[in-house]
């Protein structure tokens, strides 16, 4: 079950860190930009939470590609340094947040375990891939970082049994869409944690 005092203390931590680049950042202009994932994958909303963080406490100004008919199409099939360079100075993008993601998806691991006597399972949510921030004024790749992250959910401790199909690990289509969206949360808190302190001035 998803602790909503923890959603709330991780959106007010968003928000600090956005807050306190605002100063820095002189509002550079920012544009993120997600690969075109190999797999479709249902209801993803980490570039739109990067982005309104982004937009709202961060004083940066952000374009949304998808969103703006005026931006030419972005290369976004695989990355292109110079492409995106030269896509970034086309629509005024001091910056590009570019993120690729391998996979998102819910595992039950056991995490511990004594053979016929005690096993731990839990459930994890596992976002993977990596991002990387470019300036496109200065013509470089800034850094790039792997996207690991990880959110428990229910944990069940087995006495003699090893039964990782336990319903007590369930979790249902309700909580799975808040248990993945928390997921991303936490995606987004590790790469505005990475990205932010390099959007100082020039």
């Amino acid at each position: 079950m998803i602790n909503n005092r923890a959603g709330l203390a991780l959106c007010c931590c968003l928000i600090l860190m956005a807050t306190a680049v605002s100063a820095q950042s002189d509002h550079k202009t920012i544009a993120v930009v997600l690969e075109t994932p190999k797999q479709h994958i249902p209801d993803f909303t980490l570039v739109d939470r990067l982005n309104d963080v982004l937009a709202m406490y961060a004083g940066t100004t952000v374009i949304v590609p998808d969103a703006d008919d005026a931006t030419p199409d972005v290369p976004n099939e695989r990355f292109d340094k110079n492409q995106l360079i030269n896509w970034g100075r086309e629509t005024g993008a001091r910056y590009i947040l570019y993120i690729q993601v391998d996979d998102r998806k819910i595992i039950t691991a056991k995490r511990w375990s004594i053979p016929l006597i005690l096993s731990r399972y839990v459930v994890e949510g596992h976002l993977d891939g990596a991002y990387s921030l470019i300036d496109t004024q200065r013509g470089k790749l800034v850094d790039t970082w792997n996207l690991e992250t990880v959110h428990t959910g229910p944990q069940q401790w087995q006495i003699t049994a090893d039964y990782p199909d336990d319903p007590d690990l369930h979790i249902p289509a309700p909580r799975k869409i808040s248990f993945l969206k928390k997921l991303e949360d936490l995606a987004a808190a590790q790469i505005i944690r990475n990205v932010v302190p390099n959007l100082r001035g020039r």
